[in-house]
């Protein structure tokens, strides 16, 4: 027989495809973390129950869009993994472990393209000492990783689809870039802490010359 507040939360989350927090017993901790790309959607969980590791539970995620679901296989204790074909960009989780249990939905970042440099470009240091980096997106997300193949990369808290980089520390020759773009939630059925995060990223190649 399914909870009172299983059915509320399926019923709530019925009406739309957006993020919601969610609820259950708050008993689980559970982080979960989706790594998008255009052609795969890996998903990562790790579960623990006053501490010790879950073991067996029922993990059920689904891609709300696409309307496909896919049960969680453990790897190891407390750890469990899936996969999408694709990208999942909306994710709602169900776990059930005893009379524990968990639910919750997030809407993950819109795909991105790297615009600026193109894919493939020649892009020469003249007179320059930063590189322009521009993305579009159908909306912003809650942050932005911006990774050079040489040189650290940029953290931003928000998402206005550009970013500078030095050159200083690009070697010339081939290079690859990428825009890593996040969203995420707490979880308000776990225990403190819990959170649900997603990430889309896009890799672009180009050539720098001196």
């Amino acid at each position: 027989m399914k909870s009172f507040y299983a059915l509320t939360f399926v019923a709530t989350l019925a009406c739309g495809n957006g993020t919601d927090s969610g609820s259950g017993t708050g008993t689980l901790f559970t982080t979960i973390e989706v790594t998008g790309r255009p052609d795969d959607t890996k998903i990562e969980l790790e579960l623990s129950a006053r501490g010790n590791p879950v073991v067996g539970a029922n993990v059920v995620f689904t891609d709300v869009d696409r309307e496909q679901t896919v049960t969680a296989e453990g790897k190891n204790a407390g750890k469990y993994q899936a996969n999408f074909n694709g990208y999942a960009r909306t994710i709602r989780v169900q776990v059930t472990s005893g009379e524990d249990t968990l639910e919750a939905q997030l809407r993950g970042p819109a795909p991105h393209v790297i615009t600026r440099p193109p894919n493939d470009a020649i892009v020469r240091r003249a007179e320059f000492e930063v590189l322009d980096v521009e993305w579009d997106a159908d909306d912003a997300a809650d942050s932005v990783e911006v990774i050079p193949e040489d040189g650290d990369k940029l953290q931003l808290d928000q998402d206005n689809f550009e970013a500078t980089l030095p050159l200083g520390p690009l070697k010339n020759g081939s290079q690859k870039l990428s825009v890593e773009r996040e969203t995420s939630v707490d979880l308000s059925g776990g225990t403190e802490g819990s959170r649900f995060r997603s990430r889309y990223k896009v890799d672009n190649r180009f050539t720098l010359e001196g």
